[in-house]
């Protein structure tokens, strides 16, 4: 019995050699950003979908020209974002957002990093 706590005592020493003694790896947060896709679409149309016309990712400013559609307007549009996953948008685009003037929005990186754009929509 003595013999086998005795070689239970080895291999737990053999562990705690070989794992407690290394470094935690630390991962540096990532600081992208950027705005990987964007397209918006009317509500009442949501599979109309219109890309940006202009978009100056540096600047932070994306423009679309989207034609009217009756019984619509920029105040009821969809916003289809894509960021990266580590990302977060500043206010969230959740439902429908009013376009009807210049919107602007931030997106975070992980690491705190924040850069803003502004959106614009006309006819």
């Amino acid at each position: 019995m003595a013999g086998k706590q005795h070689l239970f005592g080895i291999v737990a020493a053999a562990v705690l050699l070989l794992f407690g003694c290394q470094k935690e790896q630390v991962f540096p947060q990532s600081t992208n950003n950027t705005i990987l896709s964007i397209s918006l679409a009317y509500a009442k149309e949501p599979l109309k979908i219109y890309a940006p016309v202009s978009n100056d990712l540096v600047k932070g400013e994306i423009q679309f020209k989207i034609p009217p559609l009756q019984d619509a307007s920029f105040s009821q549009m969809r916003v289809n974002i894509v960021v990266p996953t580590s990302s977060v948008i500043v206010p969230a685009f959740k439902g429908n957002t009013d376009l009807s003037k210049p919107f602007r929005f931030s997106v975070f990186a992980e690491n705190g990093d924040k850069k803003d754009y502004l959106l614009v929509v006309y006819n």
